[in-house]
């Protein structure tokens, strides 16, 4: 099974970069009130799952998870071609890390 072991978002709200590692058995997000825990879980399970209108709705420029099983890694990388409401596109991409 693969876990994910990092991620990198650009335009996070529009205007923030972030990037955080993950531990292999648990990771805990701690903030304030409004800092985006939230925000940031739903875009990673909608880059997961594929959930395009979820996508659609957040505000990103682009996202990279590193997925890792044992040796095996793999990487998705999602990115927002489009912001106009009527022509919405994304690029989504499933490959290995190297």
């Amino acid at each position: 099974m693969y876990k994910i072991k990092s991620v990198v978002i650009k335009g996070f709200w529009g205007e923030h970069s972030i990037s955080t590692e993950f531990n292999l058995d648990v990771t805990i997000f701690i903030g304030r009130n409004g800092t985006g825990k939230t925000t940031f879980i739903n875009l990673l399970q909608a880059v997961i799952t594929v959930d395009l209108e979820m996508l659609y709705s957040l505000q990103f420029d682009t996202i990279e998870l590193i997925l890792i099983n044992g040796k095996r890694t793999r990487k998705i990388l999602v990115s927002k071609i489009s912001k106009d409401l009527e022509y919405r596109s994304l690029e989504y991409k499933i490959g290995s890390n190297k």
